[in-house]
């Protein structure tokens, strides 16, 4: 009973995970990331380093906000795999 408890909890918990990327809107800040990386490889945006330093610090921000909410989205459906 207890490890039913346990997967209802975790799923509670990965429901409200899938809420908060709405929230957080996961799919917004991965189409910015994209964006980024795409003004990022072009040659040209290194004319401006300023421009390109800012855009830069922007997209290693992004890439962390997405890495965590992923591994905490991971790690939910890991545990509710594991019960």
């Amino acid at each position: 009973i207890e490890i039913t408890s346990l997967n209802e909890d975790l799923k509670d918990h990965s429901k409200r995970i899938e809420d908060l990327g709405g929230i957080f809107d996961v799919d917004s800040k991965q189409a910015k990331l994209e964006k980024i990386i795409e003004q990022l490889s072009d040659s040209a945006i290194w004319d401006d380093p300023k421009k390109a330093q800012e855009l830069n610090k922007e997209k290693v921000h992004i890439e962390k906000e997405l890495t965590k909410f992923n591994a905490l989205e991971s790690s939910i459906q890991d545990s509710i795999e594991l019960t």
